[in-house]
């Protein structure tokens, strides 16, 4: 199975990083495939109605 994890936490050393890095640890283990994605370092932009 393919895992998306959404990390919002701004930080990088944080407890929030430490649980994203546990659970992508144990489900590599039992042979998934996980990618971490940390949404704050992106830039993400409302809708502009642009039409």
């Amino acid at each position: 199975m393919k895992i998306l994890v959404l990390n919002g936490s701004p930080h990088p050393q944080g407890s929030t990083k430490d649980m994203v890095n546990a659970f992508k640890k144990g489900a590599e283990s039992a042979g998934h495939i996980v990618d971490v994605v940390d949404v704050c370092k992106k830039k993400i932009g409302g809708c502009l109605a642009c039409e």
